[in-house]
């Protein structure tokens, strides 16, 4: 019988750990000392084994309180009809342009009623003043990107 490598090692025991999680959040030593292998080894494992194209977002601090937070990522259904959506917005757009994709959002179920309030409170010109249509646009883009992940 084959022996596992570490990597393979550290990989299952990642995966195990965020069975039936939304996400975790751990210590690089700490699975290091686990596994008696070098923190470097539990980075190559993160980098290649949960990226964001396998389905993951990792959050990672380093230092003395540093941690590695991996997350589930779940593929939205729609992708294709976000996508259409964030390809017809222009490069600027105004605030009533905003509310109306943003209603757009709501009314298809890919964003609740207070999510999309909180969103056209943070986009009015008020707030973003100078080139407020292009930082707008960008913005909203952004926002449908991560609403095809959920």
């Amino acid at each position: 019988m084959k022996k596992r490598s570490v990597v393979d090692e550290v990989e299952a025991y990642l995966q195990d750990e965020l069975q039936g999680k939304e996400s975790i959040t751990l210590k690089r030593n700490d699975i290091a000392k686990h596994f008696n292998c070098v923190p470097s080894q539990i980075n190559y494992v993160i980098n290649t084994r949960f990226t964001r194209s396998k389905g993951y977002n990792v959050e990672s601090k380093r230092g003395g309180g540093g941690y590695i937070r991996i997350q589930k990522l779940y593929l939205c259904v729609d992708v294709s009809r976000l996508q259409a959506l964030y390809e017809e917005i222009p490069n600027a757009i105004t605030e009533e342009e905003t509310c109306t994709i943003l209603n757009r959002l709501v009314d298809h179920g890919w964003l609740n009623r207070q999510s999309s309030e909180l969103l056209k409170l943070i986009l009015t010109d008020e707030l973003i003043e100078k080139e407020a249509d292009i930082i707008r646009a960008n913005m909203i883009k952004k926002v449908i990107q991560r609403l095809q992940y959920k």
